[in-house]
């Protein structure tokens, strides 16, 4: 194993090249510029060793010393090292860690480990990892000779990079210019009323495929290329122009030579001689693909907006009726408690209540209105957790197959609808394979551009995690792959499903700030794609709490709610379980009850959209009067409009409806304890 360091560790001079080389002829420093070097040492004499070989070897820089990850992090951004030199065993964090920081901040910066006791397979591992080369302290002396090769490497590496780079700039800039060339013009003579002879210009190749002789051998190519559907439109645009009439611009799709559908507008300008017969007519062709497909985006989003707040605001009518219904249930089921069968019977009737809240709940997914608990999540460690479950939930005669990018894909996310994501999707390639199949689900780390974004429909540029779901199911056509995000929309049989599956996606997918693409052929399954910005955070850990004794000290809760049957409920409830309740019809009766018993209300429970004025403005107003007054909120609504008021995000408690009469009162009573 040694054997593959000796050209650089084993004898005192470095013979790694062929000839000589110095600092101050013309590596790093040839412009006489100081190197900035980052040593990262717990041990000051050790680091003075380290600077006065550097020395001696000529090499002029500036060092700066570090011991803590921390001050190693921020000295990466405020120093800007060319060089790294660092220690293996550190007090607080190891060279391991420090390599793999500063991989992932600068990683053309040189990283050279100096350690007293690293071992040979050690050394490579960490070479493998990434570091440029490894010292031993004893051996300080070979410290010059590696960061001459270092910095001479990394030299080349620039310039290699620079004009790799220019190459790559030079062919951009003559695809765009070709790009640029989106229209060309043609030429009909005409005779008799009757074209003869159609000539197309230079640049019709590039528009279509095909070149000016192709067109002047096949006189029907002009009409061939056009898509049949869009044959007729365009023999009515010549119709006209040769029967004198003005031509109107048509728009149309034609077939490329190489079989790529475009989009054309042809634009015609007749000419006359002087008796006023037509000689001929000019066209102008011009490719407008990308308008049109941002035309198709755009209506697509407006549709998908409006089909969304409609869904939104369905959504939150029906859960005030659901959560009344819900709460009814709740105190009838407590009252019968010598009734086995009709506490069964009530039982259905609030499992059946908890499904169509699902279904609210997937409205409000879609719409976006649902309010999620955004946390740093590690995506791969979320498809881990769901494989063991998809595996049982897709059947045997499915194959899965995972594979997952060698790396942490951290990105703000709420768990709960990452999962949800997977099994939604896991649903769908199980039902488009019936006679089974193959379900491949990858994860990847994506640099996204401009380019990429205007694409994409992405917000910004940066770096993305991309979840891949493939299956090899029956595939869908054009149309259907246009509308499957839509709410109910279903190929199913009537009560196979509901048709929100990948509405729900959807809107969770766009409430994470990310954008799904979904590709597929008939017969051939089908892709989806999704895209999460990375953040650079930690992955929050769980916390376990202890169940709650639900029974009050007959504390005195303001109700504010504007729906009557939500509102005595809510007062049933709470009192049955040993609460006061003084009940208000809206934000500003909520204010008027409060002042008229200020000394005697320990919490307020205020529904968020009310009319005259609503549960926060309520609030704000109450904490005037008393500045500790404790709250919880609840909507069924849009978490556009919460956000706007600003709860979740200042930390109040809040629930959404309907929710079970355990969480309501679970949740007034950590709203009491804890303040």
């Amino acid at each position: 194993m040694f054997g593959i360091f000796q050209g650089l560790h084993s004898s005192e001079e470095w013979t790694g090249w062929t000839g000589t080389v110095d600092l101050k002829d013309g590596i790093s420093n040839s412009e006489h510029k100081e190197l900035h070097i980052l040593i990262l040492e717990d041990a000051p004499a050790d680091a003075e060793l380290i600077e006065s070989e550097l020395k001696k070897g000529g090499i002029v820089f500036i060092s700066k010393r570090v011991d803590t990850e921390n001050a190693f992090r921020r000295m990466l951004d405020e120093f800007s090292p060319d060089l790294i030199l660092s220690d293996y065993h550190l007090p607080t964090f190891s060279g391991m860690s420090a390599l793999m920081i500063a991989l992932g901040k600068c990683p053309e910066t040189p990283f050279i480990f100096i350690s007293g006791a690293m071992g040979e397979e050690l050394a490579v591992e960490m070479l493998k990892k990434g570091a440029t080369d490894y010292v031993i302290k004893d051996r300080l002396k070979r410290i010059v000779p590696a960061v001459q090769r270092a910095l001479k490497e990394k030299e080349e590496r620039t310039k290699h990079k620079l004009t790799e780079k220019s190459l790559i700039e030079s062919k951009e800039r003559y695809r765009r210019i070709t790009a640029a060339i989106s229209d060309y013009i043609y030429k009909v003579r005409v005779e008799n009323g009757m074209p003869v002879e159609t000539t197309h210009g230079e640049a019709c190749s590039i528009v279509t495929g095909y070149t000016s002789e192709d067109f002047l051998s096949d006189p029907h190519l002009w009409l061939r290329m056009v898509l049949k559907e869009d044959q007729d439109l365009v023999r009515k645009q010549a119709g006209e122009a040769l029967a004198g009439h003005p031509a109107k611009p048509a728009e149309h799709r034609i077939v490329r030579k190489d079989g790529q559908i475009r989009w054309v507008e042809s634009t015609i300008v007749p000419n006359y001689n002087a008796q006023g017969n037509l000689l001929s007519y000019d066209g102008i062709l011009r490719d407008i693909t990308e308008r049109k497909n941002i035309e198709a985006q755009l209506l697509h989003s407006q549709k998908m907006e409006a089909v969304g707040r409609l869904a939104g605001g369905m959504a939150h009518d029906f859960n005030n009726i659901l959560a009344a219904i819900v709460n009814y249930l709740y105190l009838l089921r407590s009252s019968l408690n010598d009734n086995a069968s009709a506490q069964t019977d009530i039982d259905r009737i609030y499992s059946l209540a908890m499904k169509a809240s699902e279904i609210t709940k997937g409205l409000l997914a879609f719409s976006r209105n649902h309010i999620a608990d955004f946390v740093p999540v590690n995506l791969n460690d979320a498809v881990k957790n769901m494989v063991k479950l998809l595996s049982k939930f897709i059947g045997e005669d499915i194959r899965l197959d995972v594979r997952l990018i060698d790396k942490s894909l951290i990105i703000m996310a709420d768990i709960t609808q990452i999962e949800q994501i997977i099994i939604n999707l896991a649903t769908n390639a199980r039902d488009a394979m019936m006679d089974g199949g193959s379900i491949i689900i990858k994860t990847e780390l994506i640099a996204v551009d401009d380019e990429f974004i205007s694409g994409l429909g992405l917000v910004k540029p940066g770096t993305y995690a991309r979840l891949t779901f493939a299956d090899t199911g029956t595939g869908m056509d054009e149309e259907t792959r246009q509308r499957i995000f839509e709410p109910f929309y279903t190929t199913k049989e009537s009560g196979k499903g509901s048709g929100l599956g990948l509405s729900i996606i959807y809107g969770i997918v766009k409430q994470h700030a990310g954008y799904i693409n979904v590709s597929s052929v008939p017969g051939r399954g089908a892709t989806f794609a999704i895209y999460f910005q990375t953040v650079d955070s930690a992955v929050a850990g769980k916390t376990v709490t202890r169940p709650l004794d639900l029974t009050g000290n007959a504390e005195t809760i303001l109700v504010a709610e504007d729906a009557a049957e939500v509102r005595n409920s809510t007062k049933f409830i709470l009192e049955r379980f040993g609460y006061k309740v003084i009940e208000a019809s809206d934000g500003e009766d909520a204010i008027r009850k409060f002042n008229e018993n200020r000394d005697n209300i320990d919490l307020l429970f205020f529904d968020v959209i009310m009319p005259h004025m609503n549960g926060r403005e309520a609030y704000e107003e109450i904490k005037k009067i008393e500045p500790g007054i404790r709250a919880v909120f609840a909507s069924g609504y849009s978490a556009e409009i919460l956000d706007k008021e600003r709860i979740v995000k200042d930390g109040l408690k809040f629930v959404s409806k309907p929710l079970s009469p355990d969480k309501l009162l679970s949740t007034i009573k950590e709203a009491l304890q804890n303040g």
